[in-house]
C-alpha cells in the first residue's frame, strides 16, 4: 500500500509523462525515469520488514477491574538488519472505553525491541476477548507499506472493582480479638475467647475474679463474636438496578459492596451465600465458609446483569423456604423509590422476617442531593431544585414503609455503601440479632 509520500510521487510521475505528448521529445529519458520509479519503489517494498521479521505480543492481566484503568502492554522485536517504523493498531474489546488512540507509531533499531503501554476501562463486568494485532510496516524511503496482523487472541474476565478495601480490612480486624464483652446468656452470639489482663475501658462486669486473685493482679475476659451464622447476599437484578450513579451503574456498585461484605463475613467465621433475582431466580452460589470460598462468590458476582424487568420479590420467598434451614440474616441490595414499589416489597418482607433477619441496603443517587444545594442562577433551577426534592422526599416515604415492616434499612451513597453495609453486619452481629 503506497504511503502519501508515495502518491505524491506517483502524481509527479504521471505529469513527467505527459512532457513527451505535449512537446513530442523526451520520450527516451521518460522510460529512464519509469524504471528508476520502478526500482525505488521495489526497493522500498522489498526493504520494509515483513511478516518473519517482526514479532509482536499482547501483555495484559486475565483479570479487569470494572471503572478502573487496567494496563495493556505491546510489545514489538525487529529481528532485521534495518529500522523498522511500524504502525501498529490493538483490536480491543470495542465496549471499554481507551484513554488515548488505539493507533500507535513505533521505530525500533535493527535487532532490536521495542514496547507500548495504553490502559483500557472497561465499563460492564463480564466476559471480553481481544482480536489480532494489525500492523504497517513502513519501508526506508517511506513510499510503501507493508499490512500484516499477528493472530493474538486474549479472554480475560472483567470482576468488581474492591473500593475502600484497606479501610474494610481495618473494620473487621479491629473487632476481632481487641473488644471485651460481657457473658452472654445461652443462644447470645457472643463466646468466651481468652483470659488477658485488665485495662481501662475493660467492663467490670467482665473482670474475672478467681483469675485476679489468683494472679495478683486485674484479668478480664475476653469474648469474640459467635462464629458459624448464615448470612444469604441477594442482589436485585430488575430495571431499578440499571440506572447510573456515576460512572457505574446501581448494580455495579451493589456488586462492589456485595463482594467487601462477603469478605468481611468470611473473615469473621460465618457461613456466606449469593443469589440473584430478577423476574426469576439468576443464579445461585450455596452457603459456604473459609477463606478459601470468597473466589466462589466472586465467581458467582463477576457476571450478575441488572435487567429491564420488574423484579419478582416472591423469588425471595421461595429462595429462603428451599435453602435457608436457620434463622439467617439477608441482606438485600435493591432501591425502592416509590411508595407503591415498596408496597409491594413489604408482604415479601415481612414473610421473611417471621424467621429471618432482612437488611435492605438502598443507594441513593449523591446528584439529587448537591442538586438541592446548587447555586440558583436562572429560574430553570428552581425548577431542578424542586424536583430533587420531591424525588427525594417520596423515596424517603418508600423506606419509611420498609422499616415499619420490620426490616432494616441501609440507605447509602455508592461511595459509602461498602463500609455502610459492613458496618451494619458487625453492628447487628455484636448486637446478637443474627
Amino acid at each position: 500500500m503506497f504511503t502519501f509520500k508515495g502518491y505524491l510521487l506517483l502524481i509527479f510521475t504521471f505529469l513527467i509523462s505527459l512532457v513527451p505528448y505535449l512537446t513530442d521529445t523526451g520520450l527516451g529519458l521518460l522510460r529512464v525515469v519509469d524504471l528508476v520509479l520502478l526500482f525505488i519503489f521495489v526497493y522500498d517494498y522489498r526493504a520494509a520488514p515483513y511478516k518473519e521479521q517482526i514479532s509482536i505480543t499482547r501483555e495484559t492481566p486475565r483479570v479487569f477491574a470494572i471503572g478502573e484503568a487496567n494496563e495493556v502492554i505491546i510489545k514489538v522485536q525487529n529481528s532485521s538488519f534495518r529500522t523498522a517504523i511500524l504502525f501498529i493498531r490493538d483490536e480491543y474489546p470495542s465496549s471499554m472505553d481507551i484513554q488515548v488512540s488505539h493507533d500507535f507509531t513505533i521505530k525500533i533499531a535493527p535487532k532490536g525491541t521495542g514496547s507500548f503501554t495504553y490502559q483500557l476501562i472497561p465499563e460492564n463486568r463480564g466476559d471480553y476477548s481481544f482480536g489480532p494485532i494489525h500492523y504497517r510496516s513502513r519501508g526506508p524511503l517511506g513510499l510503501i507499506n507493508r499490512d500484516g496482523k499477528v493472530e493474538a487472541p486474549w479472554e480475560l474476565r472483567v470482576y468488581p472493582h474492591i473500593p475502600r478495601a484497606h479501610e474494610a480490612h481495618l473494620l473487621i480486624t479491629r473487632g476481632i480479638g481487641q473488644r471485651t464483652y460481657p457473658i452472654s446468656i445461652r443462644g447470645g452470639s457472643r463466646e468466651f475467647e481468652s483470659v488477658k489482663d485488665y485495662v481501662i475501658g475493660d467492663e467490670y462486669k467482665g473482670i474475672n475474679w478467681k483469675a485476679t486473685a489468683r494472679r495478683g493482679r486485674f484479668m478480664s475476659n475476653q469474648y469474640q463474636d459467635q462464629r458459624d451464622q448464615d448470612v444469604l447476599i441477594a442482589l436485585d437484578c430488575g430495571r431499578s438496578m440499571q440506572t447510573s450513579l456515576g460512572k457505574l451503574k446501581r448494580i455495579d456498585h451493589a456488586v462492589n459492596s456485595a463482594y467487601l461484605l462477603a469478605n468481611g463475613i468470611l473473615q469473621k467465621g460465618d457461613n456466606v451465600g449469593l443469589v440473584s433475582f430478577g423476574v426469576e431466580t439468576e443464579g445461585l452460589v450455596p452457603l459456604g465458609k473459609g477463606r478459601s470460598y470468597l473466589k466462589n462468590i466472586l465467581i458467582g458476582l463477576y457476571n450478575i446483569q441488572a435487567q429491564y424487568l420488574q423484579t419478582d420479590y416472591t423469588e425471595l420467598l421461595k429462595i429462603a423456604s428451599r435453602r435457608l434451614n436457620r434463622r439467617t440474616l439477608i441482606v438485600v441490595f435493591s432501591e425502592v423509590d416509590t411508595p407503591e414499589s415498596a408496597e409491594l416489597i413489604v408482604p415479601v418482607f415481612q414473610e421473611l422476617g417471621k424467621r429471618h433477619l432482612v437488611v435492605l441496603v438502598a443507594l441513593n443517587d449523591p446528584k439529587l442531593k448537591e442538586e438541592t444545594k446548587k447555586e440558583i442562577k436562572i429560574p430553570f433551577d428552581i425548577y431542578l431544585r424542586a424536583s430533587a426534592l420531591d424525588l427525594m422526599q417520596t423515596r424517603e416515604k418508600a423506606l419509611k414503609l420498609l422499616k415499619k415492616s420490620g426490616c432494616i434499612v441501609v440507605d447509602s451513597s455508592p461511595y459509602d455503601a461498602p463500609i455502610d453495609t459492613l458496618t451494619a453486619y458487625l453492628g447487628l452481629k455484636r448486637k446478637g440479632l443474627i
